[in-house]
């Protein structure tokens, strides 16, 4: 199996290198891709990102489901990063300095939330109806 070598060779870099050569010989596309997602997954906690791309092709590993799902939540958890960021900045242009207390809840909405408390900002003409808003979700 092309994943032991990397927890039995103690040379990472090599290690991740007959992990390449050894995924090669798959025949089955799919599970080949998943055999580079996953080693470059466990070799990402010793080795540079660089590397690891060059060794086992980006683009191959890009078609592997792992790779799309863990690529998938890293966007989406951009995006609702993104998104409270600017409900805050926005709050912070209309009502000052937020409260800490509120400002821990928005960074705790979910992307659907923070979504809707953009639209809610319309409405929201100080920081009791934004403690009520807040309330009524958490």
């Amino acid at each position: 199996m092309p994943l032991a070598v990397l927890t039995k060779n103690p040379d990472k870099t090599q290690a991740l290198k007959q992990v390449a050569l050894r995924a090669g010989a798959i025949n089955d596309p799919q599970t080949q891709n998943n055999v580079l997602a996953s080693a470059a997954i466990l070799a990402g906690l010793s080795l540079e990102s660089n590397f690891i791309y060059r060794v086992l092709r980006q683009e191959t590993m890009k078609q592997s489901v792992i790779y799309q799902d863990i690529e998938g939540v890293g966007r989406e958890k951009g995006r609702q990063e993104e998104g409270q960021s600017l409900v805050l900045r926005q709050l912070a242009h209309r009502f000052g300095k937020l409260p800490s207390v509120v400002h821990q809840r928005i960074k705790s909405l979910s992307l659907q939330q923070t979504e809707d408390l953009s639209i809610a900002l319309l409405d929201i003409t100080d920081l009791s109806a934004l403690e009520t808003w807040l309330q009524e979700r958490l």
